[in-house]
């Protein structure tokens, strides 16, 4: 699954609702805890929480976890053995198992670092509680969304080491949504020229600072910033038109702030560090230098 696809998860959420019925949500909002404007709704995660202490969890929950894959092997009447694929799609019930974390998974939903399934638990917990008087979508902007490393580091997690989406990644060397930015760079290594980008490959950016760290983030007072490249999808530079790469992100710097446009290539230092401009981006954000590394 590529970066835009992973996206594309977050915007086309199916809710069953208490009714019966079942609708499209979408959690696309930037969401950082002590940013204005896109704060963490600590009013909002509490009730959540006390509703869970006082009913736990009872009704039947779903997930979607979008197309799975399996490898079958059959053994021939030879002895030989051949494998076939099977993709399997569709909605699947929540493990009794999986409760047991529904707390801290919760939490990290409503900061900023949840998986599309587990917004989509909330969701659904969050319409059979009634917690959401003005609307389920005018819920789901004011106290859900994503921060940088969130969207990134679920998309790795859970689609590039294709970890199942019940695994939430937060342990201690899991490469999920809780990795400050910089941990993210620790084991590849970065490339030191832009003819280096392969169209093919799909890369990670981190903003550096002036001594061309990359910056953890973490915190307003140190928010750094990340996003992903989505494989094979590359602009050539011609005329007055630099080269451009195709990132996907989660970002304060747009609304709403889970978004995909084209980074292009200003320079490079010779540190390897590279000045983008974001193009799509608000005035004042639009120019950054990254650290680059294939995925």
């Amino acid at each position: 699954m590529s970066p835009a696809a992973y996206k594309a998860r977050y915007e086309h959420l199916q809710v069953p609702l208490a009714n019966g019925g079942t609708v499209e949500m979408r959690v696309n909002q930037y969401r950082l805890r002590g940013l204005p404007g896109h704060d963490v709704d600590e009013a909002a995660l509490k009730a959540f929480l006390e509703a869970l202490r006082k009913h736990h969890v009872d009704m039947e929950l779903r997930v979607d976890p979008g197309a799975r894959g399996f490898r079958i092997l059959h053994r021939n009447r030879d002895s030989s053995f051949r494998v076939t694929e099977q993709t399997v799609t569709g909605p699947e019930k929540v493990k009794a198992d999986f409760l047991e974390k529904l707390s801290v998974m919760a939490r990290y939903v409503f900061v900023g670092k949840g998986a599309p399934e587990h917004c989509q638990i909330v969701l659904q917990l969050v319409d059979h509680w009634k917690l959401a008087p003005d609307g389920l979508q005018i819920y789901a902007d004011n106290a859900l969304g994503l921060d940088c490393n969130g969207f990134v580091g679920n998309y790795l997690w859970h689609a590039s080491h294709q970890q199942d989406w019940g695994s939430l990644g937060i342990s201690r060397h899991q490469e999920g949504p809780d990795v400050s930015i910089d941990g993210y760079f620790d084991r590849r290594r970065a490339i030191r020229k832009w003819e280096d980008l392969n169209p093919a490959h799909s890369y990670i950016m981190g903003k550096v600072d002036d001594a061309g760290h990359v910056i953890p983030g973490g915190s307003v007072r140190n928010a750094g910033h990340i996003v992903i490249t989505e494989p094979g999808r590359i602009r050539q530079g011609s005329g007055a038109q630099p080269p451009a790469v195709w990132a996907v992100e989660s970002t304060a710097a747009h609304n709403p702030g889970l978004w995909e446009s084209w980074y292009s290539f200003l320079g490079v230092d010779r540190a390897g560090d590279f000045t983008i401009r974001r193009e799509d981006m608000i005035a004042g954000h639009q120019v950054m230098k990254f650290r680059i590394a294939p995925v």
